[in-house]
């Protein structure tokens, strides 16, 4: 234990206080009670302060000088410390210890995917939570101790997810990045317009009239056998009007498949099987697995987590979760029949009970009604 000793407190005092042979010595001031400054045999200077919660004394370490400044940690003790404990109950050394002990983002997260997620949520969404939490949220927010994390930074992170879709999300960047664009291109039309992967790739460069933002579905093309006229957004015309600038050699299709020699005429594309897999695998929604070669030798393949068709649903809960009509989703969507898009129902009732709940906070109702 070290020995006591009353001076005031200043940078000078500090400054000029002698370490002693060994242990440490504490300069308590003379004015604020419980305020010092230790000294150890070592050279080591630092701010303390002692106080008194249900009768046990504390010391707590306020900084190290020179770091801390003489004026800092007197007023640090005298105007923020003392005012907490003597006023508040406040005990700065429980508070420093249960943050000390608090865990940080990436041990919650970990407990969350263990505990909750894996115990409770299928599979594919599992990944999903894991995937998200890997590449977008603990990148950021990891190292951080739970509750220093701001509502203010939760919001800035949503808003970053909303405004820069390429750098947040993956699959963005993986088309980005996929060596034949074209097939890049009709997966972003997949993901844009919601259309069936056949409408796609089986489409004609005659269906499309940019000027208007329109689509022909010819009837043979149609389930109804009619003929439809689908409104393109601006998503959709961007990357149609880029693919039909191109010079192609007057082809019919978007999509054109490979030319047999043996034949003159123009076939479409049939399938964005390969593209998918390719594309799944670069932004990590691909799982591996390995099959055994001619020479027995294990091979690695990839199989897609989620499927092609699932953009069209994607798009579809998307609209619905926004607020419009399943009748509307339905037309732009092409179902000939209500029922087939009441499987979105869900969606629209979650997102009109979020609407109808923003006039309920106007109203706070008595816990017992007379």
């Amino acid at each position: 234990m070290g020995a006591d000793m009353n001076t005031h407190i200043t940078q000078r005092s500090v400054q000029a206080a002698t370490p002693p042979a060994s242990g440490y010595i504490i300069l308590f001031d003379d004015k604020i009670a419980g305020f010092g400054c230790r000294v150890t045999a070592a050279g080591a200077k630092s701010f303390i302060l002692n106080y008194r919660v249900g009768g046990e004394k504390r010391r707590y370490t306020i900084g190290s000088w020179p770091k801390w400044t003489a004026d800092a940690a007197r007023d640090e003790a005298a105007n923020v410390l003392l005012p907490a404990i003597n006023k508040k109950g406040a005990d700065p050394v429980r508070d420093k210890k249960a943050l000390r002990d608090e865990p940080k983002m990436d041990a919650l997260a970990k407990e969350y995917i263990e505990q909750h997620a894996e115990a409770k949520k299928r599979e594919k969404s599992v990944y999903e939570d894991k995937r998200m939490l890997k590449k977008i949220i603990l990148p950021k927010l990891g190292q951080r101790r739970v509750s220093s994390v701001t509502k203010r930074e939760i919001e800035l992170l949503h808003n970053s997810l909303r405004n820069t879709m390429k750098t947040h999300y993956p699959l963005a960047a993986a088309l980005d990045n996929y060596r034949d664009q074209k097939l890049a291109n009709a997966l972003r039309l997949l993901i844009v317009t919601g259309a069936r992967p056949g409408e796609v790739i089986g489409a004609e460069k005659a269906m499309f009239d940019l000027a208007r933002g329109i689509r022909t579905k010819p009837s043979h093309h149609t389930k109804e056998k009619k003929t439809e006229h689908v409104p393109l957004n601006n998503a959709a015309l961007l990357i149609l009007r880029r693919m039909l600038e191109s010079k192609d050699g007057g082809q019919v299709y978007l999509f054109p498949g490979r030319q047999l020699s043996d034949k003159k005429q123009e076939n479409p594309r049939t399938t964005l099987r390969n593209a998918w897999r390719q594309v799944c695998k670069a932004a990590g929604l691909a799982t591996m697995y390995y099959v055994k070669g001619k020479r027995g030798k294990l091979l690695k393949r990839w199989k897609p987590n989620v499927r092609v068709y699932d953009l069209r649903h994607t798009f579809a809960s998307h609209l619905v979760s926004r607020n419009w009509s399943l009748q509307l989703v339905g037309k732009l969507l092409g179902h000939t029949q209500a029922a087939t898009t009441e499987r979105y129902a869900h969606v629209a009732d979650a997102a009109l009970r979020s609407v109808t709940n923003d006039f309920g906070e106007v109203l706070t109702l008595p816990e017992k009604v007379a």
